[in-house]
């Protein structure tokens, strides 16, 4: 499920990356992230979601230093 969850995100980042041009250099923008906190709102009611919002935020932490609250 991770493995699929992952492959997700890498294509919409992709995706972004061809549609705006501001995400075309990926590479800056990370480092321009870095120790930065995202804040993310989204619905609370279902288990599932809350769970994957949880792993995207533990993810972005531990891969890019960029804390999602």
């Amino acid at each position: 499920m991770r493995r699929s969850k992952t492959a997700m995100m890498l294509a919409a980042g992709a995706l972004l990356a061809l549609t705006v041009p501001a995400l075309a250099n990926w590479d800056q923008t990370l480092a321009d992230a870095r120790g930065h906190t995202a804040y993310w709102n989204a619905w609370g009611g279902d288990q599932r979601t809350n769970d994957f919002i949880a792993w995207v935020g533990a993810q972005t932490q531990d891969r890019f230093c960029v804390k999602v609250e």
